[in-house]
């Protein structure tokens, strides 16, 4: 690959570290089989993520779908992996042609996917809370009138950026719980998991948040919201 073509967050794709590898396993892995009481996601059900580059400098990386698989959490079809920048998808396509991967925005990908039916959506999100809540709300908003099913929605927040010494841009999971609530109901086939979890990654010892939250069944036309219900 044309270096100048490489973005160049490639150089520091960290899906493979300690702390991305624990993070997946207690909040995706783990977690999925202790709430519905099985080992993999059903066979008819997809896993969704924001998959970023499984590939460095050095060659290729395990990554998200790799753990997954070595986990025995999917079957290589299942994984759908979505990412904005082409080159990487085209690289990914390379390295694990067994899996599904999408070059676009992450939500409008869902979106737009004809048979759209997940066990987990993923958003391994780099944005802060102000911003990355908006999107969840956003991805939220899309599950309450499109998914039936039952599944798990894992979302990382930035809340610390080593790159601003800004005090205002320094959050902790209250905050960004707060910010989520602003403005999105929770309708009551929501249920947020009330352990979050922190991690930092990178030199700069990035801080993220991660909310999980898992939806039971519903009837998309009959969406119910009680009033000050504490999900």
């Amino acid at each position: 690959m044309p270096r100048s073509l490489q973005p160049h967050y490639v150089s520091n794709a960290r899906w493979d570290s300690p702390e991305k590898v624990e993070s997946r396993s207690i909040t995706i892995i783990n977690l999925f089989r202790d709430t519905f009481g099985v080992s993999s996601i059903p066979e008819e059900k997809q896993y969704w993520t924001m998959c970023g580059a499984h590939f460095d400098k050095h060659g290729a990386l395990k990554g998200e779908f790799g753990h997954l698989l070595k986990s025995g959490f999917i079957q290589p079809s299942q994984f759908h992996g979505v990412d904005r920048e082409e080159v990487i998808i085209q690289r990914n396509q390379q390295i694990y042609p067994d899996a599904e991967w999408h070059h676009g925005d992450f939500l409008s990908t869902m979106e737009d996917y004809e048979n759209f039916n997940p066990a987990v959506i993923n958003y391994d999100g780099v944005m802060q809370p102000k911003f990355g809540s908006r999107y969840l709300k956003s991805i939220m908003k899309f599950v309450d009138f499109n998914v039936e099913g039952e599944l798990l929605l894992v979302a990382n927040f930035l809340l610390i950026n080593p790159y601003t010494h800004n005090p205002d841009l320094v959050f902790s999971i209250d905050d960004t719980i707060g910010m989520l609530f602003g403005d999105y109901y929770f309708p009551d086939h929501w249920r947020m998991v009330p352990q979050a979890y922190s991690y930092g990654t990178g030199r700069g010892h990035n801080l993220m948040g991660v909310l999980m939250f898992v939806k039971k069944s519903h009837d998309p036309d009959n969406i119910s919201i009680t009033e000050n219900r504490r999900i």
